[in-house]
Formats: C-alpha cells, sequence, structure tokens
C-alpha cells in the first residue's frame, strides 16, 4: 500500500519516507493469503517461513541488501545486510558454495573461488519475525506460514487412540477411523476434520507436526474466534490457525458471507512450507481501524490482535504487539491492533473514517486498494 497518488495536500510524517505498511525483503512475513506488495513475491526462507522477497534487479539491490542464491527460492532475491563476514565490495552471495562475490555468479557451478567466506558459511535473511499465531498452538494458519506452530506446538495428547473396529463395513469411499466410518482424509492419519470425524469423545482432529497427518488431541472448547495462542485446542469443526479458532471448509461456500465475501484457505506445515492436503481454513474478515469493536457485519479479532486489510478485502486477524502510535516497528505485528508499521518504521493508525482518526488528523487512503470486507482502508495522518 503506497502514499495516495493524486493527494494536493502535503501530510506530516508521509513526506520522506511515505506511510505505506513497510516490508523488508528476506524478513518480513507474507499475508495469512500469501499476499505480498507490488515487486515483492511470497518465499520460503529454509526455516519454515514463508516470507515476501524482492527479486534483484540485474544482479543489484538496494544499499544495506546483497543480491544473493539462499538455496531455498528459484530466483535470486534481496537479502537484508548479508551472510556476517562479506566483505563490503561484494554484493552477491551464493548459499550452495558458501561464498561472497564481487559479481554474480552462476551457484551450482561457481566453484571454491569467491572473494570472501563468511564464518560458517552461512548466509539468510537475519531472521524474520515469529508467526502472528505463534506461542502454543498447534497450527499457525492461511497460507502465510502454514500450520503447526514452531514456537511450542501442542503435544499430540494421547497419541493415536486404541485401534477401534467399525460396527458396520465402510464404503469404498470410507476408511474406519476410531470406530466410524469417515472419508479417508487427504492428508493421512486417524481422523477428518471436515467432517469431523474418527475422534472419541472429548477429543477434537488437528493436524499433527510430529507425523504431518492428522490426529485426535484432548479438545479444549474453545469457540470460533477465540484466542488459542496459548495452547489450548478449540471445539470439533474448527483448528487453532495464526493464534485464533477458524472453521474448518472444503470450498467458499462452507464460510460465512461477510458482505458477500468468503474465503476458504489452504493451510500449510511450517516446518517444510508445502500444503496440508484437505486442510482448510476460512479467513477471519476483520476491521483492521477496530479489530475489536468492528463495523458490522466485518468480525471482531480476540483482544491482543490486530487485523491487516488486503486487496481483495478478505482481511484476516494476527497476534499483535502492545507498541502504541508512533513507536519504532519493523512489520506490523509489532503495533497495537488497530495500527500498522509504516514504511518509516513507526507504528501508524489505520481508519476507515475521519472520526478513527485523533484530533488534528485525518483519514487519507492508500494509492494501492485495501479493504476489509467492502471497505476501504486507509491511515491517519496530520496536515502540516
Amino acid at each position: 500500500m503506497n502514499r495516495h497518488a493524486i493527494l494536493t495536500l502535503v501530510l506530516a510524517g508521509c513526506v520522506a519516507a511515505g506511510c505505506e505498511p513497510k516490508y523488508v525483503s528476506g524478513s518480513t512475513e507474507c499475508s495469512t493469503k500469501a499476499e505480498c506488495p507490488t515487486g515483492y513475491f511470497c518465499g520460503g526462507n529454509g526455516a519454515g517461513t514463508r516470507v515476501c522477497f524482492k527479486p534483484c534487479s540485474a544482479g543489484k539491490c538496494e544499499s544495506g541488501f546483497v543480491c544473493a542464491n539462499d538455496g531455498v527460492n528459484t530466483i535470486d532475491v534481496c537479502l537484508e545486510k548479508g551472510p556476517t563476514g562479506c566483505a563490503s565490495t561484494d554484493t552477491y552471495y551464493c548459499k550452495q558454495t558458501g561464498r561472497c562475490w564481487s559479481t554474480t555468479v552462476a551457484c551450482t557451478t561457481g566453484g571454491t573461488g569467491g572473494s570472501s567466506v563468511p564464518p560458517g558459511g552461512s548466509g539468510g535473511s537475519g531472521g524474520s519475525k515469529t508467526d502472528a499465531g505463534a506461542g502454543g498452538s498447534i497450527a499457525d494458519a492461511g497460507v502465510k506460514d502454514g500450520v503447526v506452530s514452531k514456537d511450542g506446538p501442542l503435544s499430540d495428547v494421547g497419541t493415536k487412540d486404541a485401534l477401534v473396529s467399525c460396527p458396520t463395513v465402510c464404503s469404498t469411499s470410507q476408511q474406519c477411523l476410531g470406530g466410524q466410518c469417515c472419508s479417508a482424509p487427504a492428508a493421512g492419519g486417524e481422523c477428518n476434520q471436515s467432517p469431523s470425524c474418527g475422534c472419541p469423545t472429548g477429543k477434537v482432529c488437528y493436524p499433527s507436526a510430529a507425523t504431518h497427518a492428522m490426529a485426535c488431541i484432548i479438545a479444549n472448547n474453545l469457540a470460533e474466534g477465540a484466542d488459542c495462542s496459548l495452547g489450548s485446542s478449540c471445539q470439533a469443526g474448527f483448528g487453532c490457525f495464526d493464534g485464533l479458532c477458524q472453521r474448518y471448509c472444503n470450498s467458499n461456500t462452507d464460510c460465512p458471507s461477510v458482505g458477500g465475501l468468503q474465503s476458504c484457505d489452504s493451510t500449510y506445515w511450517s516446518d517444510v512450507d508445502t500444503t496440508i492436503p484437505g486442510v482448510r481454513i476460512c479467513t477471519r474478515i476483520c476491521d483492521p481501524a477496530h479489530p475489536q469493536k468492528p463495523t458490522a457485519p466485518l468480525l471482531a479479532c480476540p483482544a491482543g490482535f490486530g487485523c491487516e486489510s488486503s486487496s481483495d478485502g478478505v482481511s484476516f486477524c494476527y497476534k499483535a504487539s502492545p507498541l502504541p502510535a508512533g513507536s519504532t516497528c519493523t512489520a506490523s505485528e509489532d503495533c497495537s491492533p488497530g495500527y500498522y508499521c509504516a514504511v518509516s518504521g513507526t507504528c501508524n493508525k489505520y481508519c476507515m473514517a475521519n472520526a478513527d482518526c485523533p484530533a488534528g488528523q485525518t483519514c487519507q487512503q492508500f494509492s494501492a486498494t485495501s479493504k476489509a470486507g467492502t471497505f476501504a482502508v486507509g491511515y491517519c495522518s496530520s496536515l502540516l
């Protein structure tokens, strides 16, 4: 999202750096819908996290970044600062050979040359933020970084229950799971999440980080839209994705209609960055300016969660930090709910009308389309 191109008024704080959200190639995570701003693409970083990368332009990147073949993405990308130990004259890093170069090389045939070798031969993006929904949930959702949190996934409580035979012979399209005839889970395992089938009373079907298949775990019965980031599980029919309970679905029509929008999104295994077969969830279309008290018909995010808009209106909730307006930030997850991280590196307020802004500020539109449902989303700015 960029500063509105046709504004005739000069906006305070937006003259030099702009008010668009801040993105750092190789560091800022993709949105839950795998979206990145124009000029970036959503790729892997080798640690199970999907982040926005800017492709190298003719083997070159802006100041502070190095063009690199990181061994994960299929094209050369710009990484912030580059591997520790590269000479200041080096503008390219080849992870396959562990070498820094002053010119772009073919990594697969780069040989053992190179102007310098960083200690340990390691590169990378300098570390990406943890998932918005991390902190104990078994799954981080959407199409952002995938399911199964890196920060302490729920254990597969009770592991696999003792095999229970079905009272009748199941059809050829079904399997006997936990004494029930269930549709075979596309991801494999001991249960099917949609529709819920195969788990005994008191357990729910979740993707298992340990087995990369569906498993029955103890249910904590959290309702749709509840905060599950501390490790509690949801009711049957819901999974913990991006730190909140979201509805399993097979198609858009399985999801609640919010302003005429319905969105059933894929999920990913975070450690290998591949889709979980057959596991999809309904995106919670929320209100970026008022995440906890949304404008109808937008849906509420739990306390402590922010909401990010998108070009198609399918906004989504994410776990936010408590930094207030004006605080230094590197990503929107650093800012309080209702705020985002501007390209200037400070937390700025989302708005949908002037009434959402502090006294002396007005609501200005981003140049790139930014919506929540059918509502246009902008930012608060003072006039000089």
